[in-house]
């Protein structure tokens, strides 16, 4: 039997594997678009997951056309719907236009026209651009859609939105290392010395022996990673340490160290090491993610507060915190 290379019901969540043939549908569609908006000044990008190399995607190609006024559309919207792009003036905004092609049972493209100077443009290309070049979000990416269209295929509205907030993680993790220039990523063997160092102003209680001992520990252990923060200037100035805790109710993600140099602190790194830990947790179909903090650690536990960990038990020595992970707090697995 041959399988459609594009191509899906309206409500349907259903995710193919990546298709080399993807590139080569969109630039014919890119050429069909040029040809039909002649001599306006339009720039054509592919977005969407069907535009990352590897990525399991809806088989539906996403399309941006980029225009100066989208006024200037209005004239070329005939022509448009009569080579089969569907105007859908409901979707209309201040900065995009939207277009389809196929039907109600067979949708293959989104064309999306949007202004020049669109935030949405903007996000849609930087979100793409991110993960084109950040190998282990996109595996985050791929395995949580995985999960939610198992868990909701006949559910797109409930798919989409909860895509939605993991997209929105990953747009603050790609703006926040774009506009501060420090990276967060996974730990290797060639930080030892650094985490070491921050280690023991997190911990200075800990004797050396010990905090060596997890760390080696936590490189062999890649199921449960640890995030550091690299500035370009200073080195490394932060990092996340993350595990699994099985509940009464089920398994959750867990913050077991969180740390930001005092000189870097209050420009959004430690928000931005929670946020990787975060995604890294609903790759791994956890809906909450847990916390613990020393009941004396007062700057730590108002800085949970102000990123939505909610207390849920206090003590003589601690502080426990928990964190739903999506605004429905749905399920996932």
């Amino acid at each position: 039997m041959v399988t459609q290379l594009i191509g899906l019901k309206r409500g349907i969540a259903r995710l193919d594997e990546y298709s080399l043939q993807w590139e080569g549908l969109f630039e014919k569609e890119k050429e069909t678009l040029q040809s039909l908006l002649g001599d306006l000044k339009v720039d054509v990008y592919h977005i969407g997951s069907t535009s990352i190399p590897g990525m399991i995607a809806k088989p539906i190609i996403d399309i941006a056309v980029v225009i100066d006024d989208l006024d200037e559309l209005n004239e070329y919207i005939k022509d448009l719907e009569e080579a089969g792009f569907i105007y859908r003036a409901d979707h209309d905004t201040w900065e995009k236009r939207l277009f389809i092609k196929g039907g109600e049972d067979y949708r293959t493209h989104h064309i999306h026209f949007y202004r020049r100077d669109s935030s949405q443009l903007k996000h849609v290309l930087t979100f793409r651009d991110y993960l084109y070049y950040n190998q282990e979000p996109a595996e985050f990416y791929t395995k949580f859609k995985r999960l939610l269209a198992a868990r909701y295929p006949s559910d797109r509205l409930t798919y989409t939105e909860i895509k939605g907030e993991f997209i929105d993680r990953i747009l603050a993790i790609a703006n926040f290392e774009r506009e501060r220039g420090i990276s967060i990523r996974r730990v290797k063997d060639s930080d030892f010395h650094g985490w070491l160092r921050m280690r023991y102003k997190l911990w200075a209680e800990c004797p050396i022996e010990e905090h060596i001992k997890e760390i080696n520990q936590w490189l062999s252990s890649p199921e449960t990673p640890v995030y550091i923060a690299e500035c370009k200037q200073h080195g490394l100035v932060g990092f996340v340490e993350t595990s699994i805790h099985n509940t009464v109710r089920s398994s959750i993600g867990y913050i077991e160290g969180w740390y930001v140099e005092e000189t870097h602190r209050r420009i959004g790194i430690g928000k931005t090491l929670l946020i990787m830990a975060e995604t890294w947790a609903l790759s791994m179909g956890f809906s909450e993610m847990g916390s613990d903090v020393k009941v004396e650690n007062y700057r730590s536990i108002a800085a949970h507060k102000r990123l939505d960990y909610n207390e849920i038990d206090r003590d003589e020595t601690e502080v426990k915190f928990l964190k739903a992970l999506t605004s429905r707090n749905v399920s996932i697995l």
